[in-house]
């Protein structure tokens, strides 16, 4: 019995380390601080919307210009050009009809 303890013990000795690892491995991963909203040409011709978490309006146009956006026709396309970003908090499209848009988007 004894020897059966004193195995388990050492075999739970690195899960133990293991778990203990684990919060500093998820403060690593803390997502940027701002939400944006960015519209963007698309290469099927039709408005897209990307949505971005970034540190910086730059950086979501940044990203927002590299990725697969959501087109005006339900559609997904590669987006070619960033045509504005907007943050998430209380700011809004210029173009009335891509805010309408944005505002049916679910989140």
């Amino acid at each position: 019995m004894a020897r059966m303890k004193a195995s388990l013990q050492r075999a739970a000795r690195p899960l133990l380390l293991a778990a203990l690892a684990l919060p500093g491995a998820a403060a690593l991963a803390q997502l940027p601080p701002n939400s944006y909203a960015c519209e963007v040409t698309t290469q099927s011709g039709v408005a897209g919307l990307v949505l971005v978490q970034a540190s910086s309006a730059e950086q979501a146009a940044a990203t927002a210009g590299e990725s697969l956006a959501h087109t005006m026709d339900g559609a997904r396309s590669q987006a070619l050009a960033v045509v504005e970003c907007i943050s998430t908090r209380g700011q809004a499209f210029s173009d009335p009809s891509f805010q309408a848009f944005y505002q049916r988007f679910p989140r």
